[in-house]
């Protein structure tokens, strides 16, 4: 298998049926096998990867430093398309109903026909995009965060905004969304809990800065059967 020892991973490892997906800093994406740990492809264009991979049935989606959003042949690793970004694409892409919604340092907010990288819209926040995308149940809004502070709302259809949260410092965490609320940490020191329409329902003051993503349990508090 792989010795990872001597470089370092990109986004979280993605597993996908018998196969394992993984980005490195280094420029390459690899895909594993599960059960051995032996390579059945490799990709590289030696420019760094920080995003974790969207997989489907066909393709995997990605960021990387070449300010690129990049889609590969799940089978193969041979490169599908590439949409050119404004500046480096760090946060890992979403996956909603065949469109791929991503950003990049500059700020810039995409959604991408995922079948061959066509652009739907795009808008700017003028701040670093730092955080994924996070979807509402309904998957018809979504937010970000950025590092200019506030949380910010897009309508997924159009790319309009919807609203926007000023927090008192940097929004580095990927808010969770549950309960019709998102949660989301910030660099204030403080944990948030906003309503769809983006008002404050909570608060919750840490002793330090938040940049881990809240997660919310599917499945916690129900009652067995």
């Amino acid at each position: 298998g792989e010795n990872f020892s001597s470089i370092y991973l990109g986004g979280s490892p993605t597993p996908c049926g018998d196969d394992l997906y993984v980005g490195i800093r280094d420029g390459q994406a690899l895909a594993l096998d599960r059960r051995t740990g032996e390579t059945i492809w490799r990709w590289a264009d030696g420019e760094e990867l920080d995003s974790s991979f969207v997989v489907t049935e066909d393709a995997l989606y990605f960021g990387d430093t070449r300010d690129c959003v990049q889609a590969l042949d799940r089978a193969t690793g041979a490169p599908l398309w590439c949409h050119q970004m404004l500046d480096d694409t760090l946060a890992s892409p979403a996956l909603v109903d065949g469109v791929i919604y991503s950003s990049d340092k500059s700020g810039q907010v995409v959604a991408l026909r995922a079948s061959d990288g066509s652009l739907l819209w795009s808008r700017s926040l003028g701040s670093t995009a730092s955080a994924s995308t996070s979807f509402s149940e309904g998957l018809d809004r979504f937010v970000l965060g950025v590092r200019g502070g506030p949380v910010t709302a897009f309508d997924a259809a159009t790319g309009d905004v919807a609203w926007t949260f000023v927090t008192g410092e940097e929004v580095l965490s990927t808010a969770a969304w549950g309960d019709d609320a998102w949660f989301v940490g910030s660099w204030d020191n403080r944990l948030y809990a906003l309503e769809y329409d983006g008002t404050m329902r909570w608060s919750f003051e840490t002793g330090a800065n938040i940049t881990t993503s809240p997660v919310r349990c599917p499945f916690c508090g129900r009652q067995s059967t």
